[in-house]
């Protein structure tokens, strides 16, 4: 079977589309945004250590609540916090 898409292999075009975790999501738009952690979990009313977990990795299925709460504190809309996932 023939692995390639007009001359780019099929592995190299699927890298280019890597998926992020909802953690490193927060940490890029922290960063963006010049945001602490800690002012996201405040603005969230979320713990702390539910929003270090997500980055880590410990948690990677958050609640719809828990997602809108991290969004509130980040001053995005859902829409925008997954469009670039």
């Amino acid at each position: 079977m023939n692995n390639n898409y007009r001359g780019i292999d099929c592995k190299e075009r699927a890298a280019d589309y890597e998926e992020k975790t909802v953690g490193q999501r927060i940490v890029e738009l922290s960063r963006e945004k010049a945001v602490t952690y800690y002012r996201i979990a405040d603005r969230a009313d979320i713990p702390m250590s539910t929003i270090m977990n997500l980055i880590s990795g410990r948690i990677n299925n958050p609640t719809l609540v828990t997602l809108q709460g991290i969004c509130r504190g980040l001053e995005v809309s859902l829409k925008d916090f997954f469009a670039e996932m």
